[in-house]
This record gives C-alpha cells, sequence and structure tokens, in this order.
C-alpha cells in the first residue's frame, strides 16, 4: 500500500471522544505494509479496534459500513470553533470555512479509503464482514432514534460527496439543524425562533431533557 492519511495535520478536527481508535486505524491504513512491524501485533491491534467498534454500533444503533459510521460519528460529535459555531444559524463567513475545508479533505480521504487493503495486506476478514453491518433493528442506546438516524443520514450523505465542499455543506447543515456533542445531540434541540435569527452567538441555545 502505498497511499498515506496525514491525520495529524487537522486543525479543527481533534481531541475526539473515541481519539485512540481514531489513531488506531488511521496508523493501520499508513503501517499495515510496513514490514518493520510485527504482523500478529498488527493484526491483534486490527481485531481490538473492530471489537471496539462493535461496541459502538451496539451503544449507538450504526449501520451500513460502520468505518464510514465511525467517521460520520466523529464529525458529528466533535465539538469546535467550527462545529459550534454552525449550531443554529449555519456557518458565518471567515477564514474558518477554509479551515473547516482543510480538516473535511482529510476525512473525505478516510471516506475513500479501501479499508480492503488492509484486510488483504494482513490477511484478515475484518472489514469484508463489517461494510455491510446489519444491526438487527436495534435503536441506539445513547441517542434518541430521530439523532441516530440523523447521524446514520449524514454518514450516507458524505459516502455519495464528491468533494470537501460537498462535505462542508452536509457537515454545517447537521450542526445547523442538530447541533454537536453532548448538548446538541444528547437532549432535545429547542430554541427560540425569534432570539435565534436576531443572534448569532450560540449562547441563545436552550435545552432541554428528552
Amino acid at each position: 500500500m502505498s497511499e498515506r492519511i496525514n491525520a495529524g495535520r487537522l486543525m479543527l478536527y481533534k481531541n475526539f471522544k473515541h481519539q485512540k481508535l481514531f489513531d488506531d486505524f488511521v496508523w493501520l491504513i499508513n503501517q499495515a505494509d510496513n514490514d518493520y512491524y510485527n504482523n500478529e501485533d498488527k493484526v491483534t491491534l486490527l481485531y481490538d479496534c473492530v471489537n471496539e467498534l462493535l461496541e459502538l454500533a451496539d451503544a449507538y444503533g450504526f449501520e451500513g459500513d460502520l468505518f464510514h459510521c465511525f467517521l460520520g460519528f466523529l464529525l458529528a460529535n466533535n465539538e469546535n470553533a467550527f462545529s459550534t459555531s454552525c449550531e443554529i444559524v449555519g456557518p458565518g463567513d471567515g477564514t474558518m470555512n477554509q479551515i473547516a475545508i482543510h480538516d473535511l479533505k482529510i476525512f473525505q480521504e478516510l471516506f475513500e479509503y479501501d479499508m480492503g487493503k488492509v484486510d488483504r495486506e494482513l490477511q484478515t476478514d475484518a472489514f469484508s464482514l463489517l461494510r455491510n453491518y446489519k444491526n438487527g433493528g436495534r435503536t441506539s442506546k445513547v441517542f434518541n432514534k430521530r439523532v441516530r438516524d440523523r447521524i446514520n443520514e449524514l454518514t450516507v450523505s458524505l459516502e455519495q460527496s464528491g468533494d470537501a465542499t460537498e462535505y462542508y455543506r452536509h457537515v454545517s447543515r447537521f450542526y445547523k439543524e442538530n447541533g454537536v456533542g453532548k448538548f446538541g445531540l444528547h437532549k432535545a434541540f429547542r430554541v427560540g425562533i425569534g432570539a435565534a435569527a436576531d443572534r448569532s452567538d450560540h449562547q441563545c441555545r436552550t435545552y432541554i431533557f428528552k
């Protein structure tokens, strides 16, 4: 494998709730073909990642390509200067939008990467089993059904996007309509429409428990 993904260049999307799992997946993408590392250690790491991904799928109700679901979940759940500024009012003007597109280009590389290459290099079948995952009709144990469905829809939209500008449109609309992180996603999102129209800062948000 000659493709390398430099996630260290991310500027906004950092400090994920599941940062280690993200880092391990990126490491496997970049190092699965590196003979310097012991093959059995790489295989063990791969299956440890798969185990954690399956636990997340069960907790959050993921369905479809689980690696893509994980990436979509990270984007939906990461509170940063861009995502929180988009809540309620949508994206504003300025350099922040260009920085967001820079980061989303890296996420596009991850979405478009064929994880089957890792399987073939390590002689495993992990990702072939996770590419079309069915959750048996289980709902999310963490989010309500509406939020779970919105995250899954975001993932599908990103899978079908052609460039980082489309990624930007999809994620900024998601933040505007659903919020982001522990407040926007874990609680029902409610706002005074008149106040939201008059104020651009997300301090005007109010939340109620679902």
